[in-house]
């Protein structure tokens, strides 16, 4: 068995750490209400947005490397054709759309993923150990499996207060504990 550094493995725990604090809550509010809202694409677009930007106006590095591809531009004009098209008003339910929904779903958001980690631990794009690399990928599958999975059965784990607490709106199907009525209160015995 090979034995990782303290750095790469330091390294490791961070990169997983950070890109399952940023993408888990996408996964969890697919779960829990079938869809993505407004705030997660706005985080989304905005990371996309600042990024495309940023890509540009840094264009070729000193190493004579664009920092941003072609395919990375295009991943990251989706969440902006996504807002263009809802400005237009073409309708949610068009093939296109949802084509591009789940483009930025499993294409885009894994690649602003990729950008805030690289952003944020620079170190995490040296990972060389291919067990880490790939582990790094799993972790990120699993943790975004287990938050769409809590999320789609969120009556096991969390009640409809829960919810109206953290100043959401309820699920279908979340859990009314007995006893309990709309905000919270006990019903009097």
């Amino acid at each position: 068995m090979t034995k990782i550094s303290s750095s790469e493995a330091g390294t490791f725990f961070l990169a997983v750490v950070v890109i399952s604090v940023a993408t888990s809550p996408l996964s969890f509010t697919l779960g829990a209400y079938g869809e993505i809202f407004y705030r997660e694409m706005m985080i989304v677009w905005v990371v996309s947005i600042a990024a495309l930007i940023a890509g540009i106006t840094v264009g070729e590095t000193t190493e004579g490397e664009r920092f941003l591809s072609w395919w990375g531009a295009i991943l990251l004009i989706l969440p902006s054709f996504l807002m263009f098209a809802q400005f237009m008003g073409i309708k949610q339910d068009s093939i296109l759309i949802d084509i591009a929904d789940w483009a930025v779903l499993l294409a885009t958001v894994p690649y602003v993923g990729y950008i805030l980690l690289s952003v944020t631990t620079p170190e995490a794009m040296e990972l060389r150990t291919p067990k880490l690399i790939t582990a790094l990928i799993v972790c990120f599958v699993t943790v975004n499996a287990l938050s769409f999975g809590v999320g789609a059965n969120n009556s096991y784990f969390m009640t409809c207060d829960d919810f109206t607490r953290a100043g959401d709106q309820p699920p279908a199907g979340c859990w009314v504990p007995p006893g309990f009525v709309e905000g919270g209160e006990a019903l009097a015995e």
